[in-house]
């Protein structure tokens, strides 16, 4: 927060007239005539229907927003499933605005399904009238938080390398002598020292650094 440069505040009017000026550069024309000529190439390209897609279509859909949600996220919940399978179909044209919120529904209940719940089940009665299409509102479906086998073993085996004697480990005179060094006039600072040396030295096969970020 002490280094970094404050916010540039824009209207959306001001941002609005850059991105239009920056994307007639690329496009080499006027933007929205651009826009309205990909619009009426699309009226007659034929556009796909929620029941032109298969379970198998929706089951393939959903691995691959699963693979790709895991891939940037160790836990998420329905919004990230929801906001990646947005980006998975952006280029489909569908017949319909209501086709593609179906299709859009479908892939992400059948990742949600595949995922894996770590928030517990709410296991007490709740009156009729606290439960409503999404189900308990003291536990809201968007709250929820999921993962992975994949990941909770590949945390588990992080935690068995954190554990595990036998890695190399540096004397405390060699680790002084360079961590103490000044390098182009730049010196590390204390804590610097400090986490170089605890890991030079720990004879761990994995260790653990947590900094400011940069």
């Amino acid at each position: 927060m002490e280094t970094r440069p404050e916010k540039e505040l824009h209207s959306l009017a001001d941002l609005t007239a850059d991105w239009r000026a920056r994307a007639e550069v690329l496009l080499g024309e006027d933007a929205p005539t651009w826009a309205q000529h990909l619009l009426n190439r699309g009226a007659t390209e034929a556009r796909l229907r929620a029941d032109d897609l298969g379970l198998e279509h929706i089951e393939d859909l959903a691995s691959v927003v699963l693979m790709s949600v895991a891939n940037r996220r160790a836990t998420w919940g329905r919004w990230n499933l929801h906001a990646e399978t947005m980006r998975q179909i952006m280029g489909v044209r569908f017949a319909t605005t209501d086709d593609r919120i179906r299709v859009l529904d479908q892939i992400v209940a059948h990742a949600e399904a595949e995922s894996l719940r770590l928030t517990p089940d709410y296991d007490r009665a709740v009156p009729s009238h606290y439960i409503d299409g999404e189900g308990n509102r003291f536990q809201p479906v968007d709250q929820i938080v999921h993962s992975s086998q994949d990941i909770l073993d590949a945390e588990q085996r992080l935690l068995a390398h954190s554990q595990r004697i036998g890695g190399p480990a540096l004397t405390a005179r060699l680790v002084a002598r360079h961590t103490s060094r000044n390098i182009r006039g730049v010196r590390l600072d204390p804590d610097q020292a400090v986490a170089i040396s605890r890991i030079a030295r720990s004879g761990l096969t994995l260790d653990l650094l947590v900094g400011p970020a940069g």
